[in-house]
């Protein structure tokens, strides 16, 4: 009967060595996944930071290529104002011919 004690107070002892060993890998564990999870988090920012370095000449090139478009648009548009404006007159021409001369019906 004395060894049934002993090993009950054994196993007693035992659950209780496991539960504390379990508690210290599972801290040990939260604190590696937590430095884990700070290690990748950087990572990813110097990646965006990288990505986003990389964008800036693309970025700059089509800033320049916009204004062109801009300037070119702007110059079409005069062009096409004074072409209008030289047709404009051209038919207010016209008209005033057929209009002081009708033709013949």
């Amino acid at each position: 009967m004395d060894n049934d004690a002993a090993t009950k107070k054994d196993l007693a002892e035992l659950r209780t060595e496991l539960k504390q060993d379990m508690a210290e890998l599972a801290a040990t564990l939260r604190a590696e996944m937590h430095a884990g999870f700070d290690r990748l988090q950087e990572q990813m920012r110097d990646m965006q930071t990288e990505i986003l370095k990389g964008f800036l000449p693309y970025q700059e090139a089509q800033n320049v290529r916009m204004r062109n478009l801009e300037a070119n648009t702007v110059n079409n548009d005069l062009a096409l104002k004074m072409r209008m404006e030289v047709l404009e007159r051209r038919l207010q021409q016209i008209e005033k011919k057929l209009l002081l001369n009708p033709p013949p019906s």
